[in-house]
């Protein structure tokens, strides 16, 4: 008898382990950029020659996208990517994807693409002042607002660039007296290059399916009910 509960804790577990190994996978896709030349210099979202020069440090981006397919050729880029800038270290994560299509090749490498994505980031500015009893300001603070766009596109394949670029517009505040301000422009820097499929790294990730996960616990459950059962017939 306990032979034969050996040998089904046995089975039981030993299934348990190679439906676990069976799995699903998904492609996650990573884009970095070459380093990037200054293009061109924008105020008040007008071109303007006399903002921004080409000299390094050379900007940089990095976009990773999760769940791409690897069975599927082309396909649509999901809603959001992971960012990251070389100008902006650790400041960016998940930002919308605005335009975002893929085409894999045989090696799982993308042989076209498509995509771009925007984010801008803002604070409100704060005044505080304190009055006398006439009225006058005997003191205050004042923080200016802040407000920045950045963009990041990247293309490939016939009817594109084959091109990459990276934009981002901040928009400029001057002090006005009685802890004050106002809007004064908006400047601009566009950076860019050629791109490549070499600039793309991909990574297989398996994920367990759902089933193995309760197969898994199934088995865990037997063996403690059969070592329950042992220690009763003690």
């Amino acid at each position: 008898m306990k032979l034969t509960q050996r040998i089904i804790t046995f089975v039981l577990f030993s299934s348990t382990l190679a439906f676990t190994n069976t799995a699903s996978a998904y492609l996650q896709l990573t884009y970095t950029s070459d380093p990037l030349h200054f293009i061109q210099g924008y105020l008040g979202g007008e071109p303007y020659d006399d903002i921004g020069s080409d000299e390094p440090p050379y900007p940089t981006f990095n976009v990773i996208f999760n769940n791409i397919s690897d069975t599927t050729s082309a396909q649509t880029l999901g809603s959001t990517g992971n960012v990251s800038a070389s100008e902006w270290p650790a400041f960016f994560g998940d930002i919308p994807i605005t335009n975002g299509s893929v085409t894999l090749g045989e090696s799982g490498i993308p042989t076209a693409w498509n995509f771009s994505l925007a984010v801008t980031h803002s604070t409100p500015g704060f005044r505080e002042v304190e009055y006398d009893s006439e009225g006058e300001i005997i003191s205050g603070d004042s923080m200016l607002p802040s407000k920045t766009s950045w963009l990041f596109e990247s293309s490939y394949g016939a009817g594109t660039c084959n091109c990459e670029k990276y934009r981002y517009d901040d928009d400029l505040y001057i002090e006005r007296p009685y802890y004050s301000w106002a809007y004064a422009n908006t400047i601009g820097f566009l950076y860019g290059g050629d791109s490549s499929p070499s600039n793309w790294a991909v990574t297989k990730v398996d994920v367990p399916e759902p089933k193995s996960y309760l197969l898994f616990a199934f088995g865990l459950i037997m063996i403690c009910v059969r070592k329950m059962r042992s220690k009763k017939i003690i």
